[in-house]
């Protein structure tokens, strides 16, 4: 009888052991996603083939067309970004029912920089359009602030800033992944 709860406790430690592990490997998964599609969304060039597919309006003027295709290849990219987020979250939420405040905290501190990065490209593209429809350069001053965020530079504070919320992030699981 003994042998056999023995057995049972070691069992259930190992499960768990075995759903933690899997619950860390899952969410340094989805942070490593989030960061390369956010690095794939930062990449200040667009090409031909991004936006090739892009149905262009008669109406369209050349200015409006630069606009909206670079629009539609960072559309794209964003895509894959949500689809990264979605897969993180779903990963994080799992962990925090694990781990509880330090998920919890990784997850927001996430969060803050993708919803910045499309709060800057949303306004970004919507003043892109009213230049081109105005027939304005669409790199004036205004662009200046968000290029900073969007585009990765050189000199990128907000790389800087997302590069060192990653590096956290990674290293709270990473402690526990190399454990096991």
């Amino acid at each position: 009888f003994f042998l056999a709860l023995y057995g049972l406790r070691q069992w259930r430690q190992e499960l768990r052991g075995r759903t933690e592990l899997d619950a860390a490997r899952e969410i340094v998964r989805g942070i490593i996603e989030v960061r390369n599609a956010i690095g794939q969304c930062r990449v200040p060039v667009t090409f031909i083939s991004e936006f090739s597919d892009r149905e262009r309006d008669s109406a369209e003027t050349d200015s409006e067309a630069m606009a909206l295709n670079e629009e539609y290849a960072y559309r794209k990219r964003l895509g894959q970004l949500t689809t990264a987020m979605l897969k993180f979250e779903t990963a994080a939420i799992a962990a925090e029912v694990l781990w509880g405040a330090k998920v919890t905290q990784v997850r927001s501190e996430i969060i803050v920089l993708h919803n910045r990065l499309m709060k800057d490209f949303t306004a970004y593209f919507q003043n892109a359009q009213r230049d081109a429809r105005a027939g304005r350069d669409t790199h004036e001053d205004w662009v200046e602030a968000e290029r900073t965020v969007l585009f990765a530079a050189i000199s990128d504070d907000f790389g800087a800033e997302f590069k060192d919320a990653i590096s956290r992030a990674i290293s709270a699981f990473d402690n526990y992944l190399l454990s096991k």
